[in-house]
């Protein structure tokens, strides 16, 4: 399985309930970014939130797969809403 889906599988199954958004950095490149958007973020700090985030990944994907990770940013949803409207 691609990277990319692997990737936001693992996000909805780590994170239930959230809305993931994985792409490419940029146009056939294999660096991916995202976000994750999650109610249970609310009151989470944000270096919380990416040591949550980054846990599951360790634990998931390999170190090669890792590091074409570039970024997943993490919001509540009410965070996210500027974010989606840009």
């Amino acid at each position: 399985m691609e990277l990319q889906a692997r990737l936001t599988r693992i996000l909805k199954r780590g994170f239930r309930g959230s809305k993931v958004t994985v792409e490419r950095t940029t146009p056939g490149s294999k660096k991916l970014c995202g976000i994750l958007v999650w109610p249970k973020f609310l009151g989470v700090e944000q270096a919380q939130r990416q040591k949550q985030l980054w846990s599951l990944l360790d634990d998931a994907l390999t170190p090669d797969e890792r590091l074409r990770v570039t970024v997943i940013l993490t919001f509540t949803p009410a965070e996210a809403v500027p974010v989606e409207d840009f």
